[in-house]
């Protein structure tokens, strides 16, 4: 069962390379509380956020 990204990404843009739906195959579920950091002061990028629900602010 593809996932709500998946989804969204095959409806806006057709099918999938090979590449990208590995990729997206390795996403997991996570809810993040109010106030908790997703990425912190000198942290790299390593993770694509897809928020469902909710907002995010980054400053």
């Amino acid at each position: 069962m593809p996932t709500p990204l998946q989804s969204f990404l095959s409806t806006a843009l057709g099918p999938l390379p090979e590449p990208a739906q590995a990729m997206l195959g390795s996403s997991r579920p996570m809810s993040a509380g109010a106030g908790e950091p997703l990425l912190r002061a000198g942290d790299r990028w390593s993770s694509l956020f897809w928020v469902e629900t909710g907002e995010l602010r980054f400053h």
